[in-house]
Formats: structure tokens, C-alpha cells, sequence
């Protein structure tokens, strides 16, 4: 207990590399070797972002308890089931490929953060993806069966600095994931990028679009049910699929955040299931190009795929949330469509859960009067 108590307080202090009595050394070349280049911030948005470093640290030390028994279980039931895998990359990495060899089924994992703000933040967050991607290539080396992939999140990798403008920061974050996926690529890990918020979403898309130019490799992209827009970025996806001639991935979600100040937002449950079908079957149209992937939980909307699928004769997979509604993933898995789960690490994914929780709450009492069927 006390060794994990060190543990904890290190990686609530920074970030989360660090490995308790043992070396291990890269297996990836030097060239490849990953090295966060984020200036310091000067004048107002360094104080801006010192000001976000404090609150993420006093939210990281609320937070700390989640990490202990019981109330690592509080916070599975929290999460609707997902649990935190481990918080160091080494744990997180083994954790996932057990997972991948005895389940039979292919993991993806990402260091789940909420919307880093800081430069220090956003430096600790690649070093760990870093970390995470020497070590899933390590695991990989010695279990070459098992489908591991690393997920990158835009918006923990510089697109939300303070501060900065919003050329300044889809740049960084674009070098960031660039550099990443290099060295996974180097690992032979796939890579796939998550979604974020409706303001994220367009350089996302462009962030996805220089990876996969420069990796000519399947790259995966989240796109989220939730906004209207998303009908153009997946077409624009398939489009450049089909300019470079490699088979892009695609992982279809609902969108987890309400969004009442996002203008083409749908917070309607009806209208946002409705679009979510539709944007199925437009990537199952488009399946020469794409490999489609359906993130859902949801039975109606894996019944959807399975339909669109067999008119179409296009196929696709689902992938799943490791421990969401375990019922219907049998079902899933049942009929061969299971092809991955996904997974979490990191100190900061208490704090992503808790954020969820409290800013969907407050998007809810807002849009009340006029929405009564909110999702």
C-alpha cells in the first residue's frame, strides 16, 4: 500500500511514466524516439495556463481516492461499468494485452484526460503516451497475436492550450500526434484518433488528415453521431481513403457531452439516434473505402448495422467500451462482431468522468425548458 501511495502522489505530481524497481529499455529505434516540443508560454498565457495547472492539480488530488478499493468500484459503477485498467503506462500496457490474448479480442487504449489547458499538462500527457507506446510495442513483441492499438486524444495534446491562438494550437497538437504515431507506427501499433467536442471536431478532421498522409497506414478516426457536420468530415474521409488507396478506418459514436452552445448539435434523443443511423449507413456506402467500425452499446443501433450491413452487403465491427451493458456485448460477440474494446489509463480519467457527469447535468437544467427527451 505504501508503494502505491508513492505511486499515486508521483503521478498526481506529473506525469505518468514512471516504473517502480525494474529498467526497460525502448525497442524502438532512436529516430523514433519521442520528444515533447511545447514552448513555455510568456505574458498572459502563462498565466492563464498556470492557472489552469493549478485547478487540474487540486481536481488530480480530489480525485486520488478513486484510485484505492472500494472506491476504484464507486467509480466502475460511475462510469457505467468502464474500468480504469491502471494508471502507470507499463500497468496499463500489460493490463491490455492479457486482455487482448485471453479475451480474444482486440484492445485500443488511451490515457483519458479532460481537455489539457497547460503546456506542463500537455507535456506530462505525450510523454505518457509516449511511454505507453514503448511498452505496448514491448507487449506486442512478445504476444504477436494480440490486436493492440493506441488511441491519441487532440484535445490532451495541445488543441485546448490557454492562451494561445487556434492556429498556434492545432499546430502543436498536430506535431504532437504526428510524433506519436510515428513511433507506434515504428512499434507496429495502430493508431487511432478520439473525438472531442463540436469546436474540436474540423481540426481534428485535418489533424487525422496530415497522420494519415504521413503514415499511408490505416489510421483510425472517431466521429461523433452528435453533430450535423459530421456527414461532410466522414465523406471528406473516405474521399482521401480512396486518394491515397490505403483502407482508412472509421469508429462511428453517438457523442458522449450535450452541447447546448454548439449550433448543429443534436441533444434530442430521437433526432440524434435518427442521424446516428444515418451516418451508419452513409459509411457502409462507402465501405469500399472504409473500414467501419459502429461504437455502440446501444441494441437499436447495432441492429441498424447489422441490417444496413446485410442491404448493402458491406461489412463492418463494433467496437465497445470495455464493460458497458456486458449483456448485449455477448450478443455482439455472438454473432462475430466484436472487434475491439476500448480501454482507459491515466490519473486524470476520475477527473474526465466527473467533468462528464457535472457538465452534462448543467447542459440538461439548460436546454430542460425546450428538450424533455435530452441524450
Amino acid at each position: 500500500m505504501r508503494t502505491r501511495g508513492i505511486l499515486l502522489a508521483a503521478l498526481w505530481l506529473g506525469p505518468a511514466s514512471i516504473v517502480i524497481g525494474q529498467t526497460v529499455a525502448p525497442i524502438l529505434p532512436p529516430s523514433t524516439s519521442v520528444a515533447p516540443a511545447f514552448p513555455t508560454p510568456s505574458g498572459g498565457a502563462r498565466v492563464a495556463q498556470l492557472g489552469q495547472r493549478t485547478l487540474l492539480l487540486a481536481q488530480r488530488a480530489l480525485t486520488l481516492p478513486v484510485h484505492v478499493w472500494p472506491m476504484t468500484r464507486l467509480a466502475q459503477l460511475i462510469a457505467h461499468g468502464e474500468p480504469i485498467v491502471a494508471l502507470p503506462p507499463a500497468g496499463a500496457a500489460n493490463a491490455a494485452a492479457r486482455r487482448a490474448e485471453t479475451a480474444d479480442v482486440g484492445v485500443v487504449i488511451g490515457r483519458l484526460s479532460w481537455e489539457l489547458r497547460d503546456v506542463w499538462s500537455v507535456r506530462g500527457a505525450e510523454r505518457s503516451y509516449a511511454e505507453l507506446i514503448i511498452r505496448l510495442a514491448a507487449e506486442k513483441a512478445e504476444r504477436p497475436n494480440a490486436d493492440l492499438a493506441v488511441s491519441l486524444d487532440p484535445e490532451a495534446l495541445g488543441l485546448r492550450l490557454r492562451g494561445e491562438s487556434p492556429e498556434r494550437r492545432e499546430s502543436l497538437a498536430k506535431a504532437s500526434i504526428i510524433r506519436l504515431a510515428r513511433a507506434a507506427a515504428a512499434g507496429g501499433l495502430p493508431v487511432e484518433l478520439d473525438r472531442g467536442s463540436g469546436a474540436a471536431l474540423e481540426p481534428t478532421v485535418r489533424i487525422a488528415h496530415a497522420v494519415a498522409r504521413e503514415l499511408r497506414a490505416p489510421v483510425r478516426l472517431a466521429l461523433a453521431a452528435r453533430y450535423g457536420r459530421t456527414d461532410e468530415a466522414l465523406r471528406g474521409w473516405a474521399a482521401l481513403a480512396r486518394e491515397l488507396g490505403v483502407p482508412l478506418g472509421v469508429r462511428l459514436v453517438k457523442g458522449s457531452f450535450i452541447e447546448r452552445e454548439s449550433p448543429d448539435a443534436l441533444n434530442e434523443r430521437g433526432p440524434l439516434l435518427a442521424h446516428y443511423k444515418e451516418l451508419i449507413t452513409l459509411a457502409l456506402q462507402n465501405a469500399d473505402a472504409l473500414d467501419v467500425a459502429v461504437a455502440s452499446q446501444n441494441p437499436e443501433i447495432f441492429e441498424h448495422a447489422r441490417r444496413e450491413s446485410a442491404r448493402l452487403n458491406a461489412p463492418f465491427t463494433v467496437h465497445v467500451i470495455r464493460g458497458v451493458n456486458p449483456e448485449l456485448q455477448a450478443r455482439i460477440r455472438a454473432a462475430g462482431k466484436l472487434a475491439r474494446e476500448y480501454v482507459s489509463y491515466g490519473v486524470d480519467a476520475p477527473v474526465m468522468g466527473l467533468m462528464e457527469m457535472y457538465t452534462n447535468a448543467r447542459q440538461r437544467r439548460a436546454l430542460k425548458p425546450s428538450i424533455d427527451d435530452i441524450d
